[in-house]
């Protein structure tokens, strides 16, 4: 059983990390706060959940930077088949994340979009913005929820940043 004080340190462990993430995110922190009161997802702070968020979180680096260059109108490379392919996938792998995650939701057939291999620019610009924002907002919730849990069932502060390891930093 665990001390008062020790669930105590929990919950301030939990609103630091809340509040880091939801003040990092600027003019996002209302749609967030509201996101995460809204929120159905079932986060028990479990391995393989640290290790679907730390992936995600590295597809979501990956993207911001490909959005950059898409922006930037650095993408020689972004006429090729596999880069289409590799949103697509991606894409899909969003939408397998929430269905896993989601509260009484079942899978249903394929919610993303088909589109054939060449897309404009400007139209690649909107796919993978429209992703990063979905990934962006699934990991924020999601990592929030994570840590939550792992600083309620942890007392260890190194059990917890080891748990929390790729997720966040703490």
């Amino acid at each position: 059983m665990k001390s008062t004080a020790s669930k105590s340190q929990a919950m301030k462990l939990c609103y630091v990390i809340n509040n880091a993430i939801l003040a990092s995110k600027g003019p996002y922190k209302h749609s967030i706060e509201q996101m995460l009161q809204s929120s159905s997802l079932r986060i028990y702070g479990l391995e393989q959940e640290r290790v679907d968020l730390s992936q995600l979180k590295k597809d979501l680096d990956y993207w911001l930077e490909s959005l950059q260059d898409l922006l930037d109108g650095d993408c020689p490379d972004w006429n090729s088949s596999s880069r289409f392919l590799s949103l697509q996938k991606s894409e899909q792998k969003l939408c397998e994340l929430k269905f896993k995650y989601a509260r009484g939701r079942k899978p249903t057939q394929s919610t993303v979009g088909r589109f054939s291999v060449r897309l404009p620019v400007e139209e690649m610009r909107r796919r993978v913005a429209q992703l990063v924002k979905g990934l962006r907002d699934f990991w924020i919730a999601a990592s929030i929820l994570y840590t939550e849990r792992v600083a309620k069932s942890t007392s260890s502060m190194g059990q917890r940043k080891l748990r929390c390891n790729g997720v966040v930093e703490l």
